[in-house]
């Protein structure tokens, strides 16, 4: 009898559902060239009706996700638990990135991660950043503190485009060459300057590229913004 009546609960939801036409109808003001579609609706654990609707937002070789919320005819862009503070958005799109990550951060080639700190008996932070990025230049003051209690693996994810993709280009290119943790803080610290204009005619087109990819790459994955700073455990399988 139980069975029954949880299957005919579920059905009910189903049927009153905003269908994925409705939901995208929203959008239908966005401009022509910005694809949205639907990739996936899952029930929201503990709020019986709601469902998290992960949409993907793509302009040309760019795309991110965002996520939504409905029930019956509502279409809610996020979900606050008022007594803790918890956003169900953010609860639900940290654990899809982590998910993501988990698949693709473990492959990552050495040259693409900067390591700094090798102590074993330290967890290790992964930092996804941008020498362009303001928020980015002041977790970068932090970096000394945080190798006391942490080991630090960075990677270079510019969302701002050329100039950012050119710092991109001259970090990991400079810091290939630094013998020592300081050297590579030097040359981090030197362009995390906002003084500091990368000078595109010492980066070649391969290198360039290689430094736009690489953000590409973590964009598609989630990394939407940065800083964004994730332990390692946390996206090694």
């Amino acid at each position: 009898m139980k069975k029954i009546i949880f299957v005919s609960a579920a059905l009910a939801i189903s049927l009153n559902a905003a269908t994925n036409e409705e939901i995208l109808g929203l959008y239908s003001g966005a401009p022509k060239d910005i694809k949205i579609e639907i990739t996936d609706r899952k029930a929201v654990d503990g709020l019986d009706g709601f469902e998290a609707v992960v949409l993907k937002m793509s302009q040309g070789d760019m795309s991110q996700e965002d996520i939504a919320f409905t029930k019956d005819n509502l279409f809610i862009p996020d979900l606050v638990n008022v007594k803790t503070g918890m956003s169900y958005k953010d609860q639900i799109r940290q654990t899809r990135v982590y998910s993501l990550l988990a698949d693709v951060y473990p492959k990552e080639e050495a040259k693409n991660i900067i390591k700094l700190g090798n102590d074993a008996k330290k967890p290790t932070l992964v930092v996804f950043t941008d020498a362009e990025c303001p928020y980015c230049r002041k977790e970068m003051e932090k970096a000394e503190d945080r190798l006391k209690t942490h080991n630090l693996e960075i990677v270079m994810t510019s969302v701002h485009g050329e100039s950012g993709n050119v710092k991109s280009a001259l970090i990991y290119k400079e810091t290939a060459k630094a013998k020592s943790d300081d050297e590579k803080l030097k040359v981090l610290h030197k362009y995390y300057n906002m003084t500091e204009k990368g000078d595109k005619s010492k980066v070649s087109d391969a290198e360039f590229k290689a430094a736009e990819d690489l953000a590409k790459k973590y964009q598609s994955n989630g990394i939407n913004g940065v800083p964004f700073i994730v332990e390692k455990d946390k996206i090694s399988k």
